[in-house]
Order: structure tokens, then sequence, then C-alpha cells
């Protein structure tokens, strides 16, 4: 505010005036004051005073407190501080600015480990300004977490290779992983690889594949996991006969001739030599087609005794599992033939005789049991049974020709009926692929079929077939020449298959 200023005179009373210029000068609150005082007399004297006052803002604004310095992790960086600020004479602006050494490369660790510094300027009208300063440092120091670590498994090798597939997922706090693993073989041998997924085969025994997840800061986490895969029953199955085991019937063990030769076989379990097998043990559940099982003297044997009461080609199946909880289904084929001779009480037998020089002309002989190793060592061709039974032998050939001849002798009235009451049509004959055969029948019985190869060997087997329905074979026979015997009760058809390629 202006002075109060008084005058006096020497004759008279007189009272000052005042009056103010300004003067602005670069900014608002810079400017210049002149004040002036004058009096005059009644005599018109007149007297003056002057005053000037230069106004100047040199003073900062006050900034309100930064917040200090801090190091974080890379996904905890705050969001910026707003500050404020005053000043002695004028509202001030604040202005925020923010850099950074960040890499813009998002698989860098200079992506997640650089320096932020933030400044906040408070300036006023007269451009006295304030600043104060953050700085933030950023640091990825978090390891990755692993998520899912495929479980440990124990396993019989009885996958197709033991393939197995394991995923393996982890996350990370800041950025991208990479997921590597090693696999430690039983035998020593290790194979790594890269990725969060492998799909390979393992080996019988333990192996150890270990899971290892780096980020770009090469910060890692890792887990294990174990892959046990044990030992499956190795075994084999073979068909020895129980009594007169030197009585020549043909030269294959898996068959049986009722009436002569041995009259039961043993279905002998083999167990194959692989390391640490005998450390093993082991049990048997056996089952078997037609009724078989009831046949054999045990279920529960390594080598239960078969002994057949009636013909038939029976199935046997064993399952055999080990202490360790392994499972092996394997199958064995047994072909009995009845070829005893009805009213004999089992003195004579069939034998299907190929006459020396016309073994076209196959015939049917009922003889006598001792007279059986003359003709089979004797006459070449000549099998066990009638000539208008399929054969289960080696000596199918001389069945084949049996087969498509119409001179058959001894052919029984049965025989002379099936092509009207069973009917068997093969399409297509020869076949490159495999063969469809459409069943015709005026009985509901289902029927039963097995097919032989040019050798006598059984290579396919079914049973329980609808009697009027439609099945394919083949599919995985070699090239050659097959036999295909449908049997419905007593009713029995067989037909030639040609296998092409």
């Amino acid at each position: 505010a202006a002075a109060t200023v008084t005058a006096t005179d020497n004759c008279t009373t007189s009272v000052p005036t005042f009056t103010e210029t300004r003067t602005n000068g670069n900014c608002a609150n810079n400017y210049t004051l002149t004040r002036t005082w004058s009096t005059t007399d009644a005599s018109g004297n007149k007297s003056t005073q002057s005053q000037v006052i230069t106004v100047q803002d040199t003073k900062a604004p006050l900034l309100s407190n930064a917040p200090d310095n801090i190091t974080v992790e890379c996904n905890a960086v705050p969001t910026a501080a707003i500050l404020t600020a005053t000043d002695n004479c004028s509202t001030p602006t604040v202005v925020y600015t923010q850099t950074s050494t960040q890499n813009a490369n998002a698989n860098t660790a200079g992506y997640y480990n650089y320096t932020l510094t933030r400044t906040w300027t408070a300036t006023d009208a007269c451009g006295n300004a304030s600043s104060k300063t953050q700085v933030i440092t950023v640091q990825d120091k978090t390891k990755p977490v692993v998520v899912t670590c495929p479980s440990s498994v124990t396993q019989c090798n009885d996958l197709a290779g033991n393939i197995r597939s394991f995923t393996f997922v982890a996350t990370d706090n800041c950025g991208p992983t990479t997921a590597t693993y090693s696999i430690t073989a039983p035998n020593g041998s290790v194979v790594n690889g890269t990725g969060n997924t492998i799909t390979t085969g393992f080996a019988i025994g333990t192996t150890t594949v270990n899971w290892t997840v780096k980020d770009v800061s090469g910060n890692t986490s890792t887990c294990s996991n174990t892959v046990v895969v044990r030992q499956l029953p190795d075994y084999t199955i073979s068909s020895v006969p129980t009594n007169n085991t030197n009585t020549y019937t043909g030269g294959n063990n898996s068959n049986l001739y009722l009436g002569y030769g041995a009259q039961s076989t043993k279905l002998q379990i083999n167990h194959n030599a692989v390391a640490g097998n005998e450390l093993l043990t082991y049990t048997y559940s056996w089952s078997g087609s037609l009724n078989g099982t009831s046949m054999l003297s045990s279920t529960t044997s390594a080598a239960p005794v078969f002994t057949p009461t009636t013909a038939g080609y029976f199935t046997f199946t064993v399952v055999v599992t080990n202490n360790l909880g392994c499972s092996t289904t394997r199958t064995i084929n047994i072909c009995v033939t009845d070829i005893r001779v009805a009213g004999t009480n089992g003195s004579k037998v069939y034998v299907c005789h190929l006459p020396p020089g016309n073994p076209g002309n196959p015939q049917t002989l009922s003889i006598s049991v001792n007279a059986v190793p003359a003709h089979l060592g004797n006459h070449t061709g000549d099998r066990l049974g009638s000539c208008n039974q399929v054969p289960c032998g080696a000596v199918v050939a001389a069945a084949a020709a049996s087969i498509g001849n119409t001179a058959i002798v001894a052919k029984t009235e049965a025989d002379a009926t099936t092509a009207e009451e069973l009917k068997v049509t093969v399409m297509p004959n020869p076949s490159t692929t495999y063969f469809t055969l459409k069943l015709e029948s005026k009985y509901e019985t289902p029927v039963n079929m097995r097919v032989m190869d040019a050798t006598g060997r059984v290579v396919d087997a079914k049973s329980k077939i609808g009697a009027n329905s439609t099945i394919q074979i083949g599919h995985n026979y070699s090239n050659g020449t097959y036999y295909a015997e449908m049997t419905q009760e007593a009713r029995r058809k067989v037909v030639q298959l040609i296998k092409e390629k």
C-alpha cells in the first residue's frame, strides 16, 4: 500500500495528492510502480516527491515430495505419481517426463532389466522452476513357475514301442520361457531335447526325464518324472503229446487223431531267456473254444494236458501274468480229427490212400490200427482220416486233390447234401486284397470256419459265424492257395481261395 505523506507550508495549509503508474516487465509478476505525491499552496507554489518500486518474481515453486528411488520386479512397475506444487506469486504448472533404458525386443533380457527415470518439473508464470526425480530399477529375478510337471508312470511294455507323450507347462512373471529336457535311459544314455512336449518310446527299466525351464533373464526352474517300464511275460506255447510220442501221425504235434497215436497233449509254456526273467514268477489262466476248457487238466497250470473227447478245431488262449502285474496273451491251435471206424470198438481207423500211379483217385480205407504205420510209412501221400475229411496235418496237398475231385470214395450222406444245405460264395476269387464269403443255409445253427494254407497249416479260424451272413477274411494272407472249411454240425463245405499280388 502507498505510504501516507503530509505537507507543511509557511503561509497556508495544503493536502498532498497521490498518483501511481505501473510499467509491466517480462512477465505478469515482474513490473515497476512509480508513486508520486504533489502539493500546491494557496499562492500556487508546488512541491513533488516520487517513489519507484521494482517488483520481481525470483522464487521457484515448491513441489510436493517425489516417491523414493526403488527397485522392482519386471511385472511390478508402479504407475507414475501425481505431484502438486505451490508458488508465492502464481499457480505453477507441473510437467511429468520419463526416460527409459529398456530394450525394445521382448525376447531379450534388456526388455525386463532396465532403469526408469521419472522427473516432475514445476514452473511459475515467470519461468522459475523446480524439479523432483525418482529412479526405478526394473529387474527380472523371479524364477519361472512350473505349473504342470508330468507325472511319473509305471507301465508294462505292452504299448506299441512303449510310446508315451508328456507335456510340460510353465509360466513366468514377465516374459517367454524356453523348456528343455534330458532323458536318462536305463542303459545310461542321455537324450537331450527342446520343447514343452515329448513323444518317445521308453525301454524296459526306469527312465528319468529332467525338465528345465528358463526365462530370457536366465532364471531357471526344474522338475523331473520317471517312466518305469516293466517286463512283459515272454514265452511260446508248444504242443507236447503225452503218450505214443514215437508214433508218426503226420509230423505235426498240434494235430491229434482220435483212434490213433497220442490221445492227449500237453500245452507247454516255454519262457524265453531274457535277462531278469529268472527273477519273475508267473500265474496262468487258460480258456478254450468249443468247450475245450472242460477238456483241460487244469486252467491254472504252466502245462495243462488237453484230452479231447470230440473232434474239432480247438483254440486255447492263455493269459500269463508275472509278479510285476504285467500280462501277455498267447494262443495255440489244436486240430482234432476223429478217424475211428464206427462199430469197431477202436480197432480200425480210416486212412486216405492214394493209389500208386493214380494219385488223382484217392480212396478211403478202413484198416486196423496195427496196419497204419505201413500205410503212412510206405505210401507217399497217405494220411490219417477219410478222404472227405479236410486234413489238419502237413499232407494237405493230397487233401487238396481230394477236395476238388468228384470221385471221392466213402462219401457220407451228410456230405452229399452239403451243397444244398450249406452254400458258400466267395467274391472275388482270386483276390489281391481280401475275400468276401457269403454263407447261406436253411439252418440257423452257427458255422465254424478254419482256413489252411497249402502245407496244411491253419492260418485262420472263426467260430459261431451266423448261418446266413457275410464275412471278410484274408486281409493279411500272403500270396498262395488256401482252403476254407465251413462246418455246421454234420454239414461241411470246403472252398479254395487264391490270393494274388
